[in-house]
């Protein structure tokens, strides 16, 4: 289990969770998202990720390593 906050330039920001589909794509589970002040404990498949978002994922911790690399990975510094 571990915590990744959600920068502005993810790939992941703007899109639902049922899109991005986290479970199928990188084994990992969302279990819940600080929004500020806010807990979403358990959110559901239409709950959109937001810069700024800490997101408590569950997971192998290479799944989580790649998904946190997949979802902080700056799109634009890519060759």
């Amino acid at each position: 289990m571990d915590a990744i906050k959600v920068p502005a330039w993810s790939r992941g920001r703007g899109k639902a969770l049922g899109a991005l589909s986290p479970e199928t794509t990188h084994g990992v589970q969302v279990a819940g998202i600080r929004r500020g002040g806010e807990r979403i404990l358990t959110p559901g498949a239409q709950e959109t990720l937001q810069a700024d978002d800490e997101i408590l994922v569950l997971g192998t911790a290479e799944q989580i390593r790649e998904f946190r690399g997949w979802l902080i990975e700056n799109p634009e510094t890519e060759a």
